[in-house]
């Protein structure tokens, strides 16, 4: 994306993100949803634990990704999630994040094509959360009630 008047420089790329899911048997009362980002040298670079079911973060080594990663979750259709299974993701760069090709981007691609969900759709549902979450904060800085 590139703001209106800013210059820029589209390149195709030949490398991307790849995305595998698994349903598994599940290994606590609540099912869970397991997410483990690989970087291109097959290094884990982003793990999370989610509750299937509100989407929660249970445990992860990035907050901030993890919260991300909820609100993309939370878009998709409640009828994908089988109630009495695990879901593992997992998802493999094939370039390294430093050069700033787009990790995010490419995951929500990867996230409408598996679910079978349109991309303006998620975008719209997940900043649409977003927002809502951002908003006391917001209304805070801004020193103004923000209104719906």
């Amino acid at each position: 994306m590139v703001l209106h008047g800013a210059q820029a420089l589209a390149i195709p790329l030949a490398k991307g993100q790849e995305l595998h899911f698994y349903k598994e048997k599940k290994r606590n009362q609540q099912a869970q949803i397991y997410w483990t980002a690989y970087d291109w040298k097959a290094d884990i670079w982003f793990e999370a634990i989610l509750d299937k079911h509100s989407f929660e973060v249970i445990q992860t080594n990035d907050s901030n990704k993890s919260s991300t990663l909820s609100v993309l979750l939370k878009a998709t259709p409640p009828a994908f999630w089988e109630d009495d299974l695990d879901y593992r993701f997992e998802t493999h760069l094939q370039f390294d994040r430093s050069w700033g090709w787009g990790t995010s981007s490419t995951l929500v691609s990867l996230i409408n094509s598996d679910f079978a969900i349109s991309c303006c759709n998620t975008l719209e549902n997940s900043s649409k959360m977003l927002l809502m979450k951002l908003a006391p904060m917001l209304s805070t800085v801004l020193k103004v009630p923000l209104i719906w």
